[in-house]
């Protein structure tokens, strides 16, 4: 389970990961992240805003505003191998 430098190189820059608090907004659709810690530190202390879509097999997440000027969807689908359980 080793890498070599230039795997972990390529690991790192193709990753983000944050934590932190979040608020709803059901009106407005919203949800409020504030972030707390990140492997990008500039965005320490940021509010990440994303609009939410609800349906009975999906959540989908929608930011606008991301650092790298794009629309970016995040889709979580109900697994149907599980929801049969």
């Amino acid at each position: 389970m080793k890498s070599t430098p230039a795997e972990n190189k390529a690991i790192m820059e193709g990753l983000i990961a944050y934590f932190g608090t979040y608020t709803v907004d059901e009106a407005a659709k919203t949800i409020s992240m504030r972030v707390e810690t990140s492997t990008f530190p500039n965005q320490v202390g940021m509010e990440q805003k994303r609009t939410v879509s609800v349906s009975a097999n999906e959540l989908r997440l929608t930011n606008t505003t991301p650092l790298t000027g794009n629309t970016i969807n995040y889709v979580l689908k109900r697994s149907t191998s599980l929801a049969s359980r």
